[in-house]
């Protein structure tokens, strides 16, 4: 989870399934116009190969949930989990 403007929650999930893992971004903040949107990009790189997600929104929610996404999400492959390793994370007003 990381904190980043004006008390606002973001947090990063991973959800691990046989197939690869699903990342996704999300605010935890009230519906109320003042806290504005945002944007994310995720990026991993993976022996020679590039991930990259970029979401022009992130979606803002109450409480997290711990189901399997169904949108806004990175998918990474399991084949490619081997020397999996985060590259970077950043959160955009």
């Amino acid at each position: 989870m990381k904190e980043y403007i004006d008390g606002l929650l973001f947090v990063v999930q991973c959800f691990i399934e046989s197939y690869g893992v699903y990342v996704t971004v999300r605010c935890i903040a009230p519906s109320a116009l003042e806290v504005g949107e945002f944007s994310c990009h995720i990026s991993t790189c993976v022996e020679k190969y590039n991930m990259t997600f970029e979401s022009p929104k992130v979606k803002r929610i109450r409480k997290l949930s711990f189901q399997t996404p169904k949108e806004d999400f990175m998918l990474v492959p399991s084949y490619l989990l081997l020397n999996f390793n985060w590259g970077s994370f950043d959160v955009k007003p």
